[in-house]
């Protein structure tokens, strides 16, 4: 997830909230009431093991401090060797090393829940007929993430719209392609920010005409392409008919043959 530094501060705040709240005893805190399926529960395990290795960092390092520290008077007193002395502070630096690595695994692993959880749903995809004659195609997206599965990451400590605030959106680059090339006109639509539970429309000039398209939006650093039937649809039911040439020659005064096709832009054909 690409996070702005505001952003950031406020998922570590969140994030110590959840690391004390592990610390309360569990009969001071409510009963869940429903089971975790299994997904979920891969979730905890995998924090709590990231959790773990944070609070055995932690230990080590304290460790590692105080007997650099020790090693240090020792020294100044010429009870031990000054390799003695560098190989504690080189354990002590390591150790400084874990703890760092430890905690941005921890990150790591609750921002990575949240992404997880984000998603767009295409809700409807219509290819329609403009007043002009040209072709267009009209998106309708939906935020559905999972807020149940991004509340996991947090242990439930936060409220729903906590959790809801986490999954909004930013910087959603939209495009459609046919046959690997990009079709739409505009070639990419971006949209700002999406909320959980928000819908949005984007629109297209449709450049090639096409029964399917693909889907592609781009967003949290990750590529989502989806392949989708395009829905017919007209302000009016009427059939157009259009010309499979786009030109033909014949003598002067004499009959020149076209095929056409007829399309039927509804939702019923």
């Amino acid at each position: 997830m690409r996070a702005t530094g505001s952003s950031k501060a406020v998922l570590r705040q969140l994030l110590l909230i959840s690391l004390l709240a592990a610390l309360i005893p569990s009969a001071a805190l409510p009963q869940q009431q429903t089971q975790m399926t299994k997904e979920e529960r891969a979730m905890q395990l995998q924090l709590e093991k990231a959790e773990l290795a944070l609070e055995q960092a932690k230990s080590n390092f304290e460790k590692q401090k105080q007997r650099y520290e020790e090693m240090k008077r020792l020294k100044e007193q010429g009870i031990i060797t000054g390799d003695e002395l560098n190989s504690a502070r080189e354990a002590y630096e390591n150790a400084k090393v874990a703890l760092k690595n430890a905690q941005i695994s921890l990150d790591q692993t609750v921002l990575g829940f949240v992404e997880e959880a984000t998603h767009i749903s295409i809700v409807r995809a219509q290819k329609y007929r403009a007043r002009d004659g040209s072709r267009r195609v009209r998106l309708v997206l939906k935020n559905t993430s999972n807020v149940k599965a991004a509340s996991a990451a947090y242990k439930d400590v936060l409220s729903p719209q906590q959790v809801r605030s986490l999954v909004t959106i930013e910087n959603i680059f939209v495009s459609i392609l046919k046959d690997g090339v990009l079709v739409g006109d505009p070639y990419e639509i971006r949209i700002p920010s999406l909320r959980y539970g928000q819908q949005t429309t984007v629109e297209f000039g449709l450049q090639k005409d096409a029964e399917n398209v693909m889907v592609r939006m781009k967003y949290l650093d990750k590529v989502d392409n989806r392949l989708i039937y395009l829905q017919k649809s007209a302000a009016e039911d009427i059939v157009s008919p259009m010309s499979l040439q786009f030109a033909q020659q014949g003598e002067l005064g004499s009959s020149v043959l076209y095929d056409l096709e007829l399309e039927r832009m509804a939702e019923t054909e």
